[in-house]
């Protein structure tokens, strides 16, 4: 992907092992959304703009860095459908109870 050989550091190896960590955790959540719409409506416009938020700062970023389009925009798509679906579904959660 264009990366350079880069020097052990012991900080980058920490994060490195804790943001799997930190992303499953979020994922969870995601899933429990999925899963029992019904039962979590009230955190759906919540997690919606959690994701606005991460598209917008993954488009800028890439942007920024000059990065190709692949890889950070499927990423970047993924969040922005995410939200569509939040927002086109969350009504109906509600209207549901």
């Amino acid at each position: 992907m264009g990366a350079n050989l880069i020097a052990y550091d012991r900080m980058l190896n920490y994060w490195l092992r804790i943001a799997p960590g930190a992303f499953a955790l979020v994922g969870t959540d995601y899933l429990l959304l999925a899963i029992s719409p019904l039962k979590y409506a009230v955190m759906l416009p919540w997690f919606g703009c959690i994701m606005i938020a991460e598209g917008v700062i993954l488009l800028s970023q890439g942007l920024r860095l000059g990065l190709n389009p692949f890889p950070f925009s499927g990423e970047v798509s993924a969040s922005f459908a995410g939200v569509l679906g939040i927002l086109l579904l969350k009504n109906s959660a509600r209207a549901n109870d």
